[in-house]
């Protein structure tokens, strides 16, 4: 990861044909931690070479998104909001969330949930962001990919990471892991909800 510039998971996919590795997850909460001060690290050096994809009314428009959460939103963060996308017909949420593992970000969880799941089932096309795409606005998928699909944590973040590099802060991580607890045992305590996508009865 370091002298190869790896992610994490690219990581562990370039050992594992040759030896089955595990490490415990103490040891893959420090690789977590590792990966995202990595990624933080690349895009810093990246940042002012592209412009931000939520100020860029043309490509949203030819991407035909329809809604817009901005996980980063707030006066000295990446301040849109609804009017910023009059001229589009765009729905917009914000969430007024720090990256910092210190920052309570569960309140937020099912709110985005619903934006997302409300804007998914009309057919419409999302556009989930924050500053970098990496931590807040990753948290919020992973939120509603557990709520609503169902996944546990770590499905949630191989999926996303699929087609993302997405690294939620160790706050943020610990978070989405006490949502995992409490989703665990609401289905234990109503299996017939198990595959209930209707993220308001999980609130």
């Amino acid at each position: 990861m370091i002298v190869e510039g790896l992610t994490l998971r690219e990581a562990v996919a370039a050992v594992r044909p040759h030896r089955d590795i595990c490490p415990n997850p103490g040891f893959l909460q420090q690789l977590r931690i590792l990966d995202m001060s990595l990624e933080r690290e690349r895009r810093r050096r990246q940042r002012g070479q592209t412009p931000s994809v939520a100020r860029d009314l043309a490509t949203l428009s030819s991407l035909g998104v329809t809604h817009v959460l901005n996980a980063a939103a707030g006066r000295h963060r990446i301040n849109t909001g609804q009017r910023f996308y009059s001229s589009l017909d765009v729905e917009y949420h914000g969430v007024e969330a720090a990256d910092h593992p210190e920052f309570h970000l569960q309140p937020f969880f099912v709110p985005a949930t619903q934006f997302i799941d409300k804007a998914l089932r009309s057919k419409g096309k999302v556009f989930v962001h924050c500053a970098m795409g990496v931590s807040r606005s990753g948290a919020l998928v992973l939120a509603y990919l557990m709520i609503c699909q169902g996944l546990s944590l770590t499905e949630a973040i191989v999926a996303v990471r699929l087609n993302r590099d997405i690294g939620p802060n160790s706050g943020f991580l610990e978070q989405l892991r006490q949502l995992e607890l409490s989703l665990r045992t609401e289905r234990g305590n109503h299996p017939d909800r198990k595959h209930d996508n209707d993220p308001g009865n999980k609130a």
